[in-house]
């Protein structure tokens, strides 16, 4: 069985979606609805673990999220600082 995630927006605070020190952006970026699919196991496994951390889900998610962008706009910057040259 595959558990659906919903990633609400900031109106409805859960102690399941949000970390307890979690604010909204600095800029307070909108943001959206999205839903994804994981395996039930590994959605409660993941849970677990970051509870374990004291963070949340969503946080860890979003933090993946920041560093996969983050990376991908410095591959981007050298590849075009190289074609530059």
């Amino acid at each position: 069985m595959t558990t659906l995630l919903e990633i609400n927006n900031w109106t409805g605070r859960s102690d399941d979606v949000y970390a307890p020190d979690m604010a909204a952006p600095e800029d307070d970026e909108p943001m959206s609805g999205h839903a994804m699919r994981f395996p039930d196991a590994l959605w409660k496994e993941f849970g677990e673990a970051c509870k374990a951390e004291g963070s949340s889900r969503s946080v860890e998610v979003r933090k993946f999220m920041v560093a996969k962008v983050e990376a991908y706009r410095r591959k981007q910057r050298r590849a075009s600082s190289e074609s530059a040259d």
